[in-house]
């Protein structure tokens, strides 16, 4: 837990809960701020009673933590506070036992167990933060040999005389004192005596298994006949598509599965025993080791697809660290939200709405869509009538029942103080004008009364018809914008934005576009550019880290200037023609790196963008192969770049894809993280090496303590994981200097490094770059065509 409390120190502890990462305290009730700080021993005190009252053995930790709160707020001193320190312990503390109590892959006995080691946990970390922060402290150790053993492996006497003694250890672990000394010398009992049940249920389990898999290579009929699950009562099983199948063929030996037999009793957790050679037959077995279920392809592919078998991941890494890595998880969700939400709605705010916007254009506009700038006005009469509070009340009300308006694929923003945007899907012009005065009148009619007075705001909306082809987001509010400013001058309720001439210019630059990204593939107007990957900290052996860099794709039309690369790339995604691209890129960059040798030593590894297209395509993935096979290129100094917020089909596919293709030696990045409420569905599915923090979080993050957050809490995970961390859009020395505070790996931006031509790069490299100044390679900053 070093991410959460020794990466936080306890001054910082309060600062965390504050930002949302853990739950904050609850008001009602809650002492005054000048309330004196109750010392440790009282509050170890407070914890001792209530375990003893009668509930004391129910309480889960949010509840002790909620009753030693109140019991402080009305002890008979007057009130008193949890310092912030021990409250950040408490709270990192429950909210990790919470997370361990609800891990799927946990033996479904473990958990009344690891309930009674709750408390003395929490106040053994009160003492020592150890038992949150270091993987070896004895107490961790414990936890962990709970939560892997499976007590209802019955056996003979012996197994049940141990398990009653560590029953006896836990119950008096948990009614004891909360002396440390005394702590630690019950934890070191039951660990002692969990080793010895654990011998005893490990070599159970190891026996039980070689008999079944013994039975399986044997061809014993009565552990191969398939006996699949029992009828959901929803007709028959839905026949699983080729996709499923390929899935359960990669499931691996070893790997343990959640699997609902149907039968109405409580999903199990079952290890996958024996695969047959041509994978057509799956034998599993129970936490005993006994066999449980065997599955055909068929069989097994449908309860993939209907859910009802599900591989646990991580099931074989200890059980903190898997709570561990949830809690971190939750904790940059929130953050997330916080920094893409507005606060006071629960909508986007204006930038996340942008994005999803630019997103929902790229997945492809359909006629019909539509951009509503809806206003309510200036709020001066409601703070006035209301006062703030009142009218923050009255504007979440609203954005309440617009967003009740809105259906499936629809997007809501709170884009402004008083100002919402709505992208409406699938209607045409007059039918988008109707629902956009509705929506009007739905506002005006939230707003008319509220709380007893006659609030009377007269809300305005602006409405732009979205045609196929539209990228540009930002053109697009900008317009809704101008539109609603023209109703308000009018006097109307809606205006509609008139933009044919616009929208011709749009359609003619777009075609023109396309026809220059024919030809520049045609012609071979393409090329590489470079830019550096600078590391910002010292390496193990005190060093500098490996220099990194990002190969980058340059077009020139055919008087030779260059095309944006944002329009280029916005094009070829839009009109398939990143493929194509991607296996020019591929070719150019690998033969480049077999020819140069040594040469390109200098340069480190080597960054090389996939487009989600390619990612996960068969045809793809054996043209990557041929090439590498072809040219034979350093592969250790090639890392493969795939963007989170691209358009992968299937992350299951894409998973394979990368596996399949770190076997030549090179590595894989994944672009543009945390920018996605999917984020650590990616992260899950993909075994990529390298995150690059989207730069939307970096650039300003020295002035948005929401944005810092989210670096600070990719970093954090990513670390956990073992993976580096690259933080993108370095313009600026302040964030520079944030990022090495916060320890973020590698910096990219025009601060470190400007792109440049690859011949330049390799010409003015020193001997190595990680030796130039910190921050900056000496010889490549400036701007370079």
């Amino acid at each position: 837990m070093a991410a959460l409390v020794a990466a936080y120190p306890e001054e910082r502890l309060e600062t965390l809960v504050r930002r949302g990462g853990i739950a904050a305290p609850r008001e009602d009730g809650a002492p005054p701020p000048d309330a004196p700080a109750a010392p440790r021993e009282e509050l170890l005190g407070l914890l001792d009673r209530l375990a003893a009252a009668p509930e004391g053995a129910a309480l889960r930790p949010a509840q002790l933590l909620e009753g030693l709160r109140r019991r402080l707020a009305q002890g008979p001193q007057g009130p008193r506070r949890l310092p912030p320190a021990e409250e950040g312990i408490l709270e990192v503390g429950g909210q990790l036992l919470e997370r361990l109590e609800a891990d799927e892959a946990l033996g479904p006995q473990s958990l009344p167990w690891l309930r009674r080691l709750e408390l003395p946990l929490l106040k053994l970390a009160l003492h020592d933060p150890g038992v949150l922060t270091d993987p070896r402290h004895p107490a961790r150790r414990v936890v962990d040999e709970l939560a892997r053993l499976d007590p209802g492996a019955e056996g003979e006497l012996a197994l049940g005389a141990l398990r009653r003694e560590v029953e006896q250890a836990l119950e008096a672990l948990r009614r004891g004192s909360a002396d440390p000394a005394a702590l630690a010398r019950t934890l070191e009992q039951v660990r002692r005596r969990l080793d010895a049940l654990l011998r005893v249920h490990r070599q159970a389990f190891r026996a039980n298994l070689a008999e079944v898999v013994s039975a399986c290579e044997a061809g014993r009929p009565e552990v191969l006949a398939a006996t699949g699950l029992a009828a959901t009562g929803t007709g028959e099983a839905v026949a699983a598509g080729e996709p499923w199948r390929q899935r359960a063929r990669r499931l691996r030996r070893d790997q343990w599965l959640l699997v609902d037999p149907g039968d109405g009793t409580a999903p199990r957790r079952l290890r996958l025993a024996w695969v047959s050679r041509d994978k057509d037959r799956f034998v599993l077995v129970d936490g005993k080791g006994l066999h449980a279920l065997t599955l055909d392809l068929p069989g097994m592919a449908a309860a993939l697809a209907q859910g009802r078998a599900r591989p646990l991941e991580g099931a074989e890494e200890p059980p903190l660290e898997r709570a561990q890595l949830r809690l971190l998880q939750d904790l940059h969700r929130r953050l997330l939200h916080a920094t893409t939400h507005d606060p006071l709605t629960g909508l986007a705010n204006r930038k996340e709405f942008q994005r999803r916007l630019r997103r929902a254009l790229g997945d492809g506009a359909v006629r019909g869509d539509a951009l509503v700038h809806l206003d309510l006005g200036a709020l001066d009469t409601a703070n006035a009538l209301l006062g703030y509070e009142g009218t923050d009340r009255l504007l979440a009300q609203v954005a309440r029942v617009l967003a009740r308006e809105l259906g499936e694929g629809e997007l809501a923003g709170r884009i402004g103080s008083h100002e919402f945007g709505l992208f409406l899907r699938g209607c045409p012009p007059a039918e988008a004008l109707d629902r956009t005065r509705a929506l009007v009148e739905t506002a005006r009619r939230a707003c008319r009364l509220w709380e007893g007075q006659q609030v009377g705001l007269s809300p305005r909306a602006g409405l732009v018809p979205v045609e196929p082809g539209e990228c540009d987001a930002a053109a697009l509010l900008q317009a809704a914008e101008a539109a609603c400013r023209t109703a308000w001058e009018a006097g109307a309720p809606v205006q509609v934005f008139h933009q044919d001439d616009r929208r011709i210019q749009e359609h003619r630059r777009v075609v023109a576009l396309l026809a220059q990204v024919d030809q520049a593939l045609a012609e071979g107007r393409l090329g590489l550019r470079w830019q550096p990957i600078v590391p910002l900290l010292a390496g193990p052996a005190g060093g500098s880290l490996p220099l990194h860099g990002e190969l980058l794709l340059a077009v020139r039309d055919a008087h030779g200037r260059p095309i944006p690369p944002q329009d280029f790339v916005l094009v070829a995604e839009r009109y398939r023609r990143m493929p194509a691209i991607d296996r020019w890129v591929v070719s150019e960059a690998l033969g480049w790196l077999a020819r140069q040798g040594e040469r390109a030593a200098a340069l480190g590894t080597l960054g090389i963008n996939l487009s989600g297209a390619s990612v996960g395509d068969e045809a793809f993935l054996a043209f990557l192969l041929e090439e590498v096979e072809r040219l034979r290129p350093p592969m250790e100094r090639v890392c493969f770049e795939i963007t989170e917020t691209a358009g992968i089909a299937s992350l299951s596919d894409a998973g394979q894809f990368i596996e399949e293709v770190k076997r030549t030696g090179c590595s894989f990045a994944l672009d543009d993280f945390g920018s996605g409420q999917s984020s650590y569905a990616y992260l899950r599915e993909l075994p990529v090496d390298l995150l690059k923090i989207d730069g939307s979080f970096v650039r300003e993050m020295d002035r948005s303590p929401e944005d810092e957050a989210v670096v600070r809490s990719v970093t954090e995970i990513a670390h956990f994981l073992g993976k580096r961390v690259v933080a993108e859009h370095v313009e600026r020395p302040e964030v520079l200097a944030r990022l090495r505070e916060l320890g973020v790996d590698y910096g990219q931006g025009y601060l470190l490094g400007r792109p440049c031509a690859l011949e330049r790069a390799v010409a003015e490299a020193p001997g190595t770059v990680a030796g130039a100044a910190p921050g900056r390679p000496a010889a490549l900053s400036p701007a370079a065509p």
